[in-house]
């Protein structure tokens, strides 16, 4: 059962009924990846019936369905909503959404009230556009322009009166735990939860410790069973493995892939070894680079896609290996600091990659013959038995 199933089978229970929940949340954060740039203003306060009419009515709800990204689900998931008791009543509003090449700047945001006399506050996470990805980058070295957004989104649009739960996936958890750190006192205190749906933590040196100490039993982090991005800079005390329908680690980081129990999601064993070896390549990474010789290569590699014209990770996946020689082809051309940075990181990758292959390849060979001795021995004692 995934997070659509859930809108099916248990869209007509009331909050009231059954409280708001971690699915309820990552509902939200899917919804936040529609595009509402044409039909909602940041004045505009509609339902989720009202809006999900609109934006039948002006898109093809088909169009995205070919995205890589969180994008391909948003438009789905605001149909199923609307069709049920439990969403679509709830008001929709304070929509922004920034896209600015120049300030290397993705951020989007909503505000939704909910039946509990709530308000969630839902960043997006990274869309299809390069600007977005190269922001991800950016944030191992420094903050990024849309965290200084989100913050003044929050410090705006908050009343003191109201409660709020700030939500988010991928980058947009970064945001949402970001400006919840970062926020007035006086809003900080009518926060009630802050939710990060695989998203990264914030860089130690990026925030202040004794405001994170207020919040960080409010804090909690979602992650899949393979999980290459929650893994980055984590920081939270309230932390959940979501066991996933997906072998893929990249399928994994999106919320349709993750599997719901009635209304949770299902908790895992334990992490997958992938994630393992994601937190050691990224502590490597950190160890073994400069945030300066880290910002050098991002520029430039960035700069590469640029003159390739390319805007979209969708047209990355398209254009697939021909794009790829022609960027390692250009990489010739990066200067020295850049050209050093990517070879340790190439170097830390190769080094793992292999190495820990290696070991599951190993495992996984040691485990089929474990099975076929033990199926040889059973085999035998049936034997035995029989000619008894």
């Amino acid at each position: 059962m995934n997070i659509l199933d859930y809108l099916k089978w248990r869209g007509d229970l009331s909050f009231k009924v059954d409280p708001f929940n971690e699915i309820d949340n990552a509902i939200l954060c899917s919804l936040s990846y529609v595009d509402f740039d044409s039909i909602l203003n940041a004045t505009d306060r509609l339902s989720i019936k009202d809006l999900a009419d609109l934006y039948l009515k002006n898109n093809d709800i088909n169009d995205n369905l070919k995205s890589i990204t969180m994008l391909q689900i948003g438009p789905v998931v605001l149909r199923m909503m609307s069709m049920t008791d439990r969403f679509k009543d709830c008001y929709v509003y304070n929509y922004v959404s920034i896209l600015h090449e120049h300030t290397t700047e993705q951020f989007s945001a909503l505000m939704v009230d909910l039946p509990d006399n709530t308000t969630a506050i839902v960043f997006r996470g990274t869309d299809d556009s390069i600007i977005g990805w190269k922001e991800d980058l950016m944030l191992s070295y420094t903050d990024i322009v849309s965290q200084a957004d989100a913050l003044e989104y929050v410090n705006k649009n908050c009343k003191i009166f109201n409660k709020y739960r700030l939500l988010g996936h991928s980058k947009g958890g970064n945001l949402a735990i970001y400006a919840a750190v970062h926020c007035s006192d006086s809003i900080r205190n009518r926060i009630i939860q802050v939710i990060s749906n695989d998203g990264p933590g914030l860089r130690p040196d990026s925030y202040p410790k004794e405001n994170y100490e207020k919040l960080k039993d409010k804090y909690y982090l979602l992650v899949p069973e393979k999980d290459a991005v929650g893994v980055i800079y984590e920081m939270a005390n309230n932390k959940k493995v979501v066991n996933c329908s997906s072998n893929s680690i990249i399928n994994c980081h999106f919320l349709m892939s993750w599997n719901v129990d009635v209304n949770k999601f299902e908790k895992a064993d334990s992490i997958k070894y992938e994630t393992d070896l994601s937190r050691k390549v990224l502590l490597q990474i950190l160890e073994q680079t400069k945030p300066e010789e880290r910002k050098v290569f991002v520029d430039e590699l960035f700069e590469i896609l640029e003159e390739s014209n390319i805007t979209n990770l969708s047209q990355i996946s398209s254009e697939g290996l021909s794009l790829l020689l022609k960027t390692i082809r250009t990489l010739s051309q990066m200067d020295e600091i850049a050209k050093k940075t990517a070879s340790t990181i190439f170097n830390i990758l190769t080094n793992n990659l292999s190495s820990d292959l290696f070991k599951a390849l190993k495992r996984k060979t040691s485990d089929l013959n474990d099975n076929v001795d033990s199926l040889i021995l059973e085999y035998k004692n049936k034997l035995n038995k029989r000619n008894d």
